[in-house]
């Protein structure tokens, strides 16, 4: 399922985002926009994850990952690069 989005740009953002699609070979601004919410979603996780391995060291000592564990870490993995 795709969901429409209008954005509204003042100019210089509008001909900043030409630019980038023009240099960038996007085939149009909703490429473009597209791409920066996989990176900052990816952004997001990595940050997330960070955040999870600081308390996991924090937590004390170590336990051991079940199979579902890694499946649950690869699916968001997956995700985040937009894989299917």
């Amino acid at each position: 399922m795709t969901n429409a989005l209008t954005v509204s740009l003042p100019d210089e953002l509008d001909e900043f985002v030409g630019r980038r699609v023009r240099e960038e070979a996007y085939a149009d601004a909703g490429e473009y926009l597209r791409a920066l919410i996989r990176a900052d979603r990816r952004r997001a996780l990595e940050e997330k994850l960070e955040r999870l391995v600081e308390e996991a060291l924090d937590s004390g000592p170590p336990e051991t990952l079940t199979d579902a564990d890694w499946t649950t870490l690869h699916r968001e993995l997956d995700e985040a690069r937009g894989s299917p």
